[in-house]
């Protein structure tokens, strides 16, 4: 069995998707499997990913019809063989050695979180620059403060983290739904590891949808039952459920602003 289960959602991805598959087959750590989740592409993604897998047989591909990149995600993760999962964007690509750095530092927690660099601008987010090791509580109360990137990538995650309350996201959520994903993954959460190493880079595209106050105060919602679901005491919960709020305000007068300007 592979030590960890890359999955990728592919969906009209023919412009980036062999940059990232390169990077994928560059790891200097091999024990794994990638699967491709074709989320009914009608470019020539589809080809492309049959062409790798193909090649290489660590490469499976899984077809899907058109279901969003959650979709894609979770059912990629019920078919992985891994112990381990890590999420790649199809226009996105790792450094040859993001896998070994993550496993290097991967004792004694269920989630190892790797800096992001973004490109075609060259800057780091240095969320936390240095190595740190967060427990539950921690980890949840960085991550709501942005003080951890809330999306999937750039870690490995435990697949034993990944229960029936995960994958329960509405299919309507479609503003933040990897960040209460992440949120989720808490459930069962002991410690997460931070490293000071960049090993993700993320291509800086222009999102296909446009945040709206409705979208965002779902998305508080969806937090807060998510929250509220969690382990964790009555004051760490209340502290976290000011946090939501206070952010989904902060977010819509930025929103509101942006139509005036």
């Amino acid at each position: 069995m592979p030590k960890v289960t890359i999955i990728i959602p592919v969906y009209n991805a023919e412009k980036y998707i062999e940059e990232c598959l390169k990077s994928i087959l560059a790891q200097d750590y091999t024990d794994f499997e990638c699967i491709l989740v074709d989320d009914g592409s009608k470019d020539n993604s589809k080809f492309i990913c049959e062409t790798y897998k193909n090649k290489d047989s660590r490469f499976v591909v899984l077809n899907q019809s058109n279901s969003g990149a959650s979709i894609a995600r979770f059912n990629g993760v019920k078919m992985a063989k891994g112990e381990w999962i890590m999420f790649v964007d199809s226009d996105d690509t790792l450094n040859s050695n993001a896998l070994s750095l993550l496993f290097h530092e991967a004792k004694h927690c269920q989630i190892v979180i790797g800096q992001t660099k973004l490109f075609p601008e060259a800057y780091t987010w240095p969320f936390i620059p240095q190595k740190a090791l967060f427990n539950k509580f921690e980890y949840l109360k960085k991550l709501m403060t942005h003080k951890i990137h809330g999306g999937p990538c750039a870690r490995i995650i435990k697949k034993e983290l990944f229960n029936d309350f995960v994958y329960d996201i509405p299919k309507t959520v479609i503003c933040g739904e990897d960040y209460i994903m992440n949120i989720r993954l808490c459930l069962d959460l002991k410690n997460v590891k931070i490293i000071d190493h960049v090993i993700y880079n993320y291509r800086y595209l222009e999102h296909d949808y446009k945040q709206n106050i409705s979208l965002l105060f779902q998305r508080m919602v969806e937090e807060i039952k998510s929250i509220a679901n969690l382990k964790i005491s009555t004051f760490q919960n209340l502290y976290l459920y000011a946090v939501t709020i206070l952010t989904f305000f902060r977010r819509s007068i930025k929103t509101s602003l942006k139509r005036f300007l």
